[in-house]
């Protein structure tokens, strides 16, 4: 990535603003681009380690849709959001059977990867329920891991759609 950090945040200054040219959509995408290869990389890593572990479980992940970060962006109360700092451009989810694999798995992550943050969404006062962990590669590159249950996969999957 030929880009410093500063010049991502005023980037998605000028996106939160809505002040933005062709020119910094081109340097989104690109920078968003830059994500794939740790995603694909964090997904083979989580893929054996969950397998060694004997857990039955879908991976899936994902780069964040442009027109996602740009609304993450220019949310009401994400007026602090920083673009270097948002740590979902690039993401994986993980669904396992039930809340005591899903405790399990949390354990096992945090002591053989090198966590930035976790989120626990389970007893907030929202409806939405899973497990955010920030995961930081030997690159210094945040990407998130959602670990739910098919329970809290279904209950996102059916609230997303109202």
């Amino acid at each position: 990535m030929n880009y410093s950090k500063k010049s991502i945040q005023k980037l998605g200054k000028r996106l939160r603003d809505g002040i933005e040219d062709s020119t910094d959509l081109e340097i989104l995408k690109n920078y968003r681009n830059f994500f794939r290869a740790p995603l694909v990389e964090l997904n083979a890593d989580i893929s054996a380690f969950v397998n060694n572990l004997n857990l039955n479980y879908v991976l899936a992940g994902r780069l964040k849709r442009i027109k996602s970060i740009i609304r993450k962006l220019r949310r009401p109360n994400s007026h602090n959001m920083d673009l270097s700092r948002m740590g979902d451009i690039a993401g994986t989810r993980i669904i396992l059977g039930s809340i005591t694999d899903q405790n399990y798995l949390i354990k096992k992550i945090q002591r053989n990867f090198e966590i930035e943050k976790i989120i626990d969404r389970r007893d907030g006062e929202t409806n939405y329920r899973a497990v955010h962990v920030l995961i930081k590669n030997k690159q210094n590159i945040i990407i998130e891991l959602q670990i739910r249950t098919i329970l809290q996969q279904l209950w996102a999957d059916e609230s997303e759609t109202y």
